[in-house]
């Protein structure tokens, strides 16, 4: 992971956030669950986004480790491996929450009352924030 990476992906991380949450507020639409989502990215904001930032590029950087060792060149099997990638990792979050009784964590609530819909929001953030990583990369000298 090199510089330039990090400020293409920071520019797409914040254009997400700012078009997917704070625009579109995609995640309250989404799993109806105002009060967590006001919790998370209003009320811990200074936290929740670096933490978000984090994930992301992790999730992105898993994804990309199996389009290296995979060698997929085509875009849209690159988007599948982004969406697969997501759905095991948010959806190894989720079984995990969920075998567990709700308790006052964060992840707890929200996996237990935003259901299968945390895991679909992820896929949004994720392949959003890809997308807009490989706009800029294949823009960049044009």
């Amino acid at each position: 992971m090199n510089i330039t990476f990090l400020l293409q992906y920071t520019i797409a991380y914040c254009t997400t956030m700012l078009v997917c949450v704070f625009l579109l507020r995609i995640p309250f639409v989404l799993t109806n669950e105002n009060s967590l989502v006001y919790e998370y990215y209003f009320q811990h904001f200074n936290t929740t986004i670096i933490l978000d930032y984090i994930l992301i590029l992790v999730y992105l950087g898993i994804a990309y480790f199996f389009m290296y060792i995979f060698e997929i060149k085509r875009q849209i099997y690159k988007l599948i491996v982004v969406i697969l990638t997501t759905i095991v990792i948010s959806g190894s979050f989720y079984l995990y929450y969920m075998y567990q009784p709700m308790n006052s964590t964060f992840f707890s609530r929200w996996f237990h009352k935003a259901g299968y819909n945390a895991i679909i929001y992820d896929i949004i953030l994720l392949t959003f924030t890809y997308t807009i990583v490989t706009y800029i990369q294949n823009n960049i000298n044009n």
